[in-house]
C-alpha cells in the first residue's frame, strides 16, 4: 500500500497541485483537505491563486500552513494560472478545480 504523500515540498517537488479560485470560501477546504489524502510516491506542494475573493477566501487562506497563497488582482483565470506555473516548485504542474475532490490516487495517473 502506498504512503501519503507530504502536504508540501520545501524547495523542489515531483509536482505542483495549483487551484484557481474566486469566492468559493464554501467548497474551497473540502478540495483542500482531499489533497491530504493523496497517495503514491510523488512529493508535491500546493499552491492557490486568489482572484480578488471578497468571501472570506483571502481570511482562510492566511490561516493554511500546508500551502503557498498568491493574489491576482483580477477575476482572469489565465492570468491565475500563469501566476500558479511562474511560482511553480514541481518539475510538473496539475491544476484541480476549487470545488474537486480528487481521488486518492489522482496524481498517480
Amino acid at each position: 500500500m502506498a504512503s501519503k504523500m507530504p502536504m508540501r515540498a520545501p524547495d523542489t517537488c515531483d509536482a505542483t497541485i495549483a487551484i484557481c479560485t474566486y469566492n468559493r470560501l464554501h467548497t474551497l477546504p473540502r478540495t483542500l483537505q482531499s489533497l491530504a489524502a493523496l497517495r503514491g510516491p510523488y512529493s508535491f506542494e500546493v499552491i492557490v491563486v486568489n482572484g480578488p475573493s471578497d468571501d472570506g477566501t483571502t481570511e482562510f487562506l492566511e490561516t493554511q500552513k500546508d500551502l503557498r497563497s498568491f493574489a491576482n488582482p483580477e477575476a482572469n483565470l489565465s492570468i491565475s494560472r500563469n501566476i500558479a506555473i511562474a511560482n511553480a516548485a514541481g518539475t510538473y504542474v496539475a491544476f484541480i478545480d476549487d470545488d474537486a475532490v480528487p481521488e486518492p490516487d489522482w496524481l498517480t495517473r
